[in-house]
């Protein structure tokens, strides 16, 4: 009766240590996993809430960058027909000069000055004698300097009168400083007709009243412009932001000549269109990957507690 008694007590024993030896091995597993999974979680949604976040930010990007290429599609072919309208005028005023029997200073201003108060962008259109001089100059208020001015005294004016002599067709100089004052460039279209004075009809343009006559109606200057000729710059309007990314090249034909238009969005415009829903997005993202991970673990360590009672009764 004593051995029998002895081996249940020891039974009993045995089975209260493997019972106390199972509660330890449960409950180290169950405290690991509450404390491994709201991390994982937790990490899961960090990482969703910052991919979230980036894609908005990316599309606010290229709506953006979409919506500066159409401004500048839009500028760059509109300043190209403009100027180019221009241009043609200067070979319809050749035409009428050539057909006029009248050679004089006043019927060229016959002809140049209807031209001058339908088009008001186009500065001045002279004419230049043989010995490459400036004779006549229309109007002639506010460009008395450019009378007597020889043409290939300014190497870019130089440029364009050569060329234009050489070639026989119209031809364009480079931007450069004009002598009446402000940047400008000017169209040269040769003349020679038998019986005639030879010489050149000269279109004179400033960069600026051109450029901004053509430019279509953007009171809020959405889109800051630098055109370049080369590398010489011939316009520029509003400051772009740093990251060039943004700029959108555009390349227009100005007769022979090729002006880049270099668009981006302006600091106001960038600014305006950021919406905050990438913040927000990412704001409440973090908020749910802190709370939700937190109340997971509250719930877990619930869990272990009510397990652990049980084997325990």
């Amino acid at each position: 009766i004593l051995g029998s008694t002895r081996l249940a007590l020891t039974s009993r024993h045995d089975g209260t240590l493997c019972g106390s030896r199972l509660q330890v091995v449960v409950r180290a597993r169950l405290t690991r996993d509450a404390a491994i999974l709201p991390l994982i979680v937790c990490a899961l949604l960090i990482s969703g809430s910052i991919y979230g976040w980036v894609i908005i930010s990316d599309q606010q990007r290229e709506q953006l960058i979409s919506n500066t290429h159409e401004h500048v599609d839009h500028i760059s072919s509109r300043l190209e027909a403009h100027i180019s309208s221009r241009l043609i005028l200067g070979e319809r005023i050749h035409q009428e000069w050539l057909k006029s029997t009248s050679t004089d200073s006043a019927s060229f201003k016959a002809i140049v000055a209807p031209k001058l108060y339908r088009f008001p962008d186009i500065h001045a259109i002279n004419w230049i004698g043989v010995d490459e001089t400036i004779k006549w100059v229309n109007p002639f208020q506010g460009n008395e300097a450019a009378l007597g001015f020889n043409v290939r005294s300014k190497e870019a004016n130089k440029e364009g009168f050569d060329t234009a002599l050489a070639s026989g067709t119209l031809t364009v100089s480079p931007p450069f400083d004009l002598v009446q004052g402000g940047k400008g460039f000017v169209a040269y279209v040769p003349f020679a007709a038998e019986g005639r004075e030879p010489g050149a009809i000269g279109m004179v343009f400033r960069t600026d009243p051109l450029i901004n006559y053509a430019l279509p109606e953007d009171p809020e200057h959405s889109v800051a412009l630098k055109i370049l000729d080369g590398d010489v710059p011939v316009f520029e309007r509003d400051e772009a932001p740093a990251d060039v990314s943004f700029q959108v090249t555009h390349t227009i034909k100005i007769a022979a000549r090729d002006w880049v238009i270099i668009g981006a969005p302006t600091a106001k415009s960038y600014a305006e269109s950021l919406s905050p829903s990438d913040e927000i997005f990412l704001g409440v993202g973090l908020l749910i990957a802190i709370v939700l991970p937190l109340l997971l673990r509250l719930v877990m360590m619930r869990h272990i507690a009510l397990h652990l009672s049980l084997i325990h009764i």
